[in-house]
């Protein structure tokens, strides 16, 4: 049940956001309506922890680092992707 929550709750942004440009003025839309203290944003990081934990979710692991493609493009996401990954204690050459 949870992949298709997953689906359906992405599918529902992606509708929002569709046709779009991948501008700052969307990026400045999403954070504001679905800010990281959120209950969208909230559930869909508890779907990525129970993907994870479940195996739906990240498939694949390199160094470390476990990622996957949730979604692929022109499904219920039109022309967007899904990817996860989690990283952790990663740092950049900075």
């Amino acid at each position: 049940m949870s992949a298709e929550e997953f689906s359906l709750l992405l599918s529902e942004i992606a509708a929002r956001i569709a046709g779009q440009p991948l501008d700052e003025a969307l990026a400045r839309f999403l954070n504001a309506e679905y800010p990281p203290d959120g209950p969208t944003f909230q559930r869909l990081a508890a779907l990525c922890a129970e993907g994870e934990q479940a195996g739906w979710l990240m498939g694949r692991e390199a160094g470390g680092i476990r990622f996957g493609r949730a979604i692929k493009p022109g499904g219920v996401t039109g022309r967007f992707s899904v990817d996860v990954v989690r990283m952790d204690n990663v740092k950049g050459p900075h």
